[in-house]
Formats: C-alpha cells, structure tokens, sequence
C-alpha cells in the first residue's frame, strides 16, 4: 500500500516477484539461431545475471550473435570448442563472476 510524502494512502499496487537461483543456462541452439529466443537456452529463459552462461563444444564452427543495443550481465562465461561469441560495437557482455 504506497503512500504520498503527505501521508494520503494511494491505490493498492500488486507486484510480482520472480527469484531465480543462479545457475548455468547453456546455449541449445546453432549458428542463425536467436539469441532473444528463449526456447535456445536451457532454462527456458534468457540469460540473467546471477547465471553463467555456457556455450559446449560444437562439431563445426557456431557463430553466436548477441543482439545489437543490449548490455547483457552474467556471473560467468563458458565458450567450448567450435564456438564463436559475436558482440556488435553497440553491445556489452558484462561477466561478473571469475
């Protein structure tokens, strides 16, 4: 129940709060494949913060390309053999973690 700085009790808002452990969310798709696809990534959402983000080894070469204008943050990076992580000039891969 949010009030003003003059007391006067304002509308009811309802919230809802997802909590998401952190965890690996490995990359299932190919070269071409959408990064904003959640059905890709393993946890069925895209990548959040308090995960780290993996990409196994592939049997040729996979480019992966992280979509223009996004800052996205991790805890962690994990690129396996074959794989090619693509980041535009106008995006960020952040990685927290060691």
């Amino acid at each position: 129940l949010p009030y003003s700085v003059n007391g006067a009790v304002g509308d009811i808002q309802e919230i809802s709060i997802e909590i998401f452990e952190e965890g690996n969310n490995i990359w299932m798709g190919n070269t071409g494949d959408s990064w904003s696809d959640p059905l890709k990534w393993s946890r069925g959402h895209l990548p959040l913060s308090c995960e780290t983000l993996v990409f196994p080894d592939a049997m040729e070469n996979t480019i992966i390309q992280v979509p223009e204008n996004e800052t996205i943050y991790c805890m962690g990076l994990q690129i396996g053999e074959n794989i090619t992580l693509s980041i535009p000039e106008t995006s960020l891969l952040l990685v927290a973690g060691n």
